[in-house]
């Protein structure tokens, strides 16, 4: 070298194949990660509403606030979460967690999962009338859901570049 240096010359040998294959699961990973964080904001927000709006018993009857205490939500998005048509494919489900016990100790009563349809939907058999919650809040909210999943998708979305921006830099 000119300037009395030393100077290595190192070769780099590249399976451009494997990182070509990983490059292209990163941007599927990324929005995977994003739709997930979409869809459990959703998640969340509908099982807060569910479980402000379910009825509570009263001492001596069915229920003291079981129900209501046993709603979870859950989030799956599929590996590839753009269909061929441009939809999203992922799901959220609030319900009844079906290993919620009662309360009150009664093992052979109802749990809370298998009487939230009597509330939903009514019992015929026993005279105990509709109390529909779940429909009302999924039909009264779903604008407002869609556009709180897109927004939470995007500001994901926003993260992920900023981040491997500045592991770029």
């Amino acid at each position: 070298m000119a300037n009395g240096g030393v100077g290595f010359k190192v070769g780099i040998k590249l399976d451009m194949d494997k990182i070509d294959l990983r490059l292209k699961e990163l941007g599927p990973a990324i929005v995977r990660g994003s739709f997930m964080h979409g869809f459990n904001k959703v998640g969340k927000f509908w099982r807060e509403l569910i479980q402000s709006k379910l009825p509570v018993g009263t001492e001596g009857d069915y229920d003291g606030g079981d129900l209501r205490d046993s709603i979870i939500s859950r989030a799956g998005v599929n590996k590839n979460p753009v269909t061929a048509k441009g939809k999203v494919a992922g799901r959220v489900t609030v319900r009844p967690n079906a290993r919620k016990q009662r309360s009150d100790g009664k093992a052979k009563s109802w749990t809370p999962a298998e009487y939230a349809p009597a509330v939903e939907f009514g019992l015929k058999s026993r005279d105990y009338p509709s109390q529909p919650v779940w429909r009302p809040v999924f039909d009264s909210t779903s604008e407002q859901a869609q556009q709180m999943f897109a927004q939470t998708v995007e500001d994901h979305l926003d993260e992920a570049v900023a981040k491997v921006r500045s592991q770029i830099k």
